[in-house]
């Protein structure tokens, strides 16, 4: 077979996708079927490419305090989680998320509608406005919203609509990890996507730095704060991707600014790969084994896991 009849046969395949939800005009993919196990190296770096974005913007929202206050919003009806007293959403949370949306959207043309998150894209703005947050086509067109919602803060606006549009920088896996991904058997074609943009609002909105305890685990504060993404099995919901950031886990004394961590997973068909590093068994042995239990978690499940041995950590 030519190389010439190979070519025709991949423009053949070519597909144009036309999507309007996410910005005003239709955004023009052109998407090219490629080999299913490179296809997964290509899409996991992309949602960690994502994730970096996302810590970058959830890092901005925070920069300066009395910007910040005016960017929060409690949650009522449907939107509250009903399993706390007040619950609350920021602009971060609600442009993260439509950030991540785009983002793999445009990577991943076939994930358009299949790429979702659990924050109302509604935010009401300074003056009482209800404002629906998007990506538009253009960085000036997404910084002129952003304005609207921040009571016309243009700079602060124009700082995180450039965030949001940048690209980033490519994310490197080391080759052991991109050759255990090609083992993977995944049709990311399969595959939908969950965002959580901010995990610990609450932490992340009262912005305290306590110490960790005894235990070397935090238990408040913004170290707890985490950006989370998911892939799953559309047919079944199997869990198949993770992607954990935590955007504020090393404060740097001198400037205050913050450094980021992030760490993933891959699970699948019996083969696991993972950025954290192994043996696992590794690590200092402990009395007693712990587990992370929400605040908010019944007294009733706290009793039967101190029960059973373990030491409960918040």
């Amino acid at each position: 077979v030519s190389r010439a009849s190979l070519l025709l046969a991949a423009l053949a395949e070519v597909g144009w996708l036309a999507r309007l939800n996410h910005v005003r005009r239709p955004v023009l993919c052109l998407y090219f079927p490629i080999y299913m196990a490179e296809d997964l190296v290509v899409f996991v770096a992309e949602l960690l490419r994502a994730s970096e974005k996302a810590a970058h913007i959830a890092r901005l929202c925070r920069a300066e305090r009395t910007l910040f206050e005016l960017l929060v919003e409690e949650k009522t009806g449907r939107e509250k989680n009903q399993r706390f007293k007040r619950d609350f959403k920021t602009l971060a949370d609600v442009l993260i998320q439509e950030m991540v949306r785009q983002h793999i959207g445009m990577k991943f043309p076939l994930l358009c509608d299949r790429v979702r998150g659990e924050e109302s894209r509604e935010f009401s703005s300074s003056s009482g406005e209800s404002i629906t947050v998007r990506m538009c086509a253009t960085e000036p067109e997404t910084a002129a919203l952003l304005s609207k919602v921040m009571g016309g803060h243009a700079t602060a606006a124009a700082l995180l609509a450039r965030a949001a549009h940048d690209e980033g920088p490519e994310p490197t896996l080391p080759g052991e990890l991109v050759s255990s991904l090609r083992n993977v058997a995944v049709d990311v074609s399969e595959l939908g996507v969950w965002i959580d943009p901010i995990d610990g609002t609450n932490e992340y909105v009262r912005g305290l730095c306590p110490l960790s305890l005894p235990s070397q685990v935090y238990s408040s504060g913004l170290r707890c704060v985490t950006v989370l993404l998911g892939a799953y099995l559309v047919s079944s919901g199997e869990p198949v991707v993770g992607v954990v950031q935590q955007p504020f886990w090393k404060e740097e004394p001198s400037s205050g600014t913050w450094r980021g961590r992030l760490v993933w997973g891959v699970s699948h068909g019996g083969r696991t790969v993972s950025s954290l590093p192994r043996p696992l068994e590794a690590l200092p042995p402990r009395p007693h084994p712990l587990v992370l239990l929400s605040r908010s978690e019944s007294q009733e499940v706290v009793g039967v896991v101190k029960e059973a041995g373990w030491e409960v950590v918040w």
